[in-house]
């Protein structure tokens, strides 16, 4: 069995960091703020992380996505770089994936600035407005710190535009 993510980052010590799953995966003795919940409860935990950990990134692991991402940026009212998804079909429990949520969470608590894919609320970017959708970023300590580049061919560009969700589809209210 792979290591879990919780148990991959309890050596660390990531007070600014907080993670929002649909999965119970908390360690013993861990630093890492790891909650869980329902897409339906865990409004209730952006609410709350943005009163106990108000410069808090969060990251959110979490099916479906777009929706989970949504909920915990409106309950919140953290700004849009400061609330990350991974993107669709990401979310598996094994150790090449927890091990990637550790480099994103790396890139963050370090302000690294590193390059991943992570499904956030565009404005813009790449021709999409007011949808989530997985783009290219630069993950540093606030959050995400850039959207990488629009230089994508077309064929892909369009693909992207396509797979984005409007906000206007999603059930609450759009983030910042």
């Amino acid at each position: 069995m792979g290591a879990s993510i919780a148990s991959l980052l309890g050596d660390r010590d990531y007070a600014d960091v907080a993670l929002v799953e649909t999965v119970d995966n908390r360690a013993a003795g861990s630093d890492v703020c790891v909650l869980t919940g329902d897409v339906e409860s865990i409004g209730s935990v952006g609410a709350a992380l943005s009163r106990i950990a108000p410069a808090a990134v969060l990251m959110v692991v979490a099916e479906p996505p777009d929706l989970a991402a949504h909920v915990v940026l409106g309950s919140s009212e953290f700004p849009r770089a400061r609330v990350i998804a991974l993107p669709g079909g990401d979310h598996g429990a094994g150790s090449t994936e927890a091990g990637r949520i550790a480099e994103m969470i790396d890139s963050i608590v370090l302000d690294r600035w590193d390059v991943f894919s992570c499904l956030v609320l565009c404005r813009g970017e790449y021709g999409i407005d007011d949808a989530y959708a997985a783009v290219p970023c630069r993950l540093g300590a606030r959050g995400v710190e850039e959207i990488v580049g629009d230089d994508v061919p077309k064929d892909e560009l369009s693909s992207l535009r396509g797979s984005a969700t409007p906000t206007a589809d999603l059930p609450g209210r759009p983030g910042d």
